[in-house]
């Protein structure tokens, strides 16, 4: 009887490891990329990193959009110029943090 008990708990176990492990999978890309839908936008006077990560996404901090933006159009300063051209996040996914790897699917 106790090692009947033993095996059903040590079955359950081992039941809900495996499928934690493909739980996890199925939410891990393999290539550890996070793929984005991006949108080309052009640049209006006014117009900053702060303005346009609100506008382009407003339920994401502000602060993780701007660090996307900045990533994928490799920008070496947060000064925009009127006229510049921009890829940013069409809809933004809740939940990320800051982005490390960006594999950008670029919408028009």
């Amino acid at each position: 009887m106790r090692q009947a008990k033993i095996s059903l708990l040590f079955g359950l176990w081992f039941s809900l490891a495996v499928l934690a492990t493909l739980i996890g999978f199925l939410f891990i890309e393999r290539d550890g990329w996070e793929t984005l839908a991006m949108k080309e936008i052009l640049v209006k006077q006014g117009d900053t990193l702060w303005s346009i990560a609100a506008r382009t996404a407003p339920e994401t901090d502000p602060r993780v959009t701007i660090d996307r933006i900045v990533q994928v159009n490799g920008l070496t300063t947060l000064n925009l110029r009127p006229g510049q051209r921009l890829f940013v996040p069409r809809m933004a996914p809740r939940g990320f943090e800051l982005a490390r790897n960006v594999k950008v699917v670029k919408e028009r």
